[in-house]
């Protein structure tokens, strides 16, 4: 079975996982820290923008009253998508 698709962890394991392989043409790469490696890699990573200050703010306030809230705690992770992943609506054909 071919992959249409790589989630990595980081943008050096994106780098790392599409070894010989085209991005976009043959898989879309997605990476979740948008640092700034994604945006000068070529193509340019598509990342979930980790929203840290929020992740911080939000561990302090837990911190602080450990008792409110409902164990679940949710931030967006707004997608910056650059050129690393192909639109499949405005494809004619997969490679490969």
């Amino acid at each position: 079975m071919r992959r249409m698709s790589i989630s990595a962890a980081s943008s050096p394991c994106a780098c790392k996982s599409c070894h010989g392989l085209r991005v976009p043409d043959d898989v879309s790469l997605v990476s979740f820290d948008d640092d700034e490696l994604g945006a000068y890699m070529r193509p340019p990573l598509t990342t979930a923008r980790l929203p840290y200050y929020e992740m911080g703010r939000l561990a302090m306030a837990i911190a602080l009253a450990p008792d409110t809230g409902n164990g679940e705690n949710l931030v967006p992770m707004p997608l910056q998508v650059r050129d690393s992943v192909r639109d499949l609506r405005r494809a004619t054909s997969w490679s490969g």
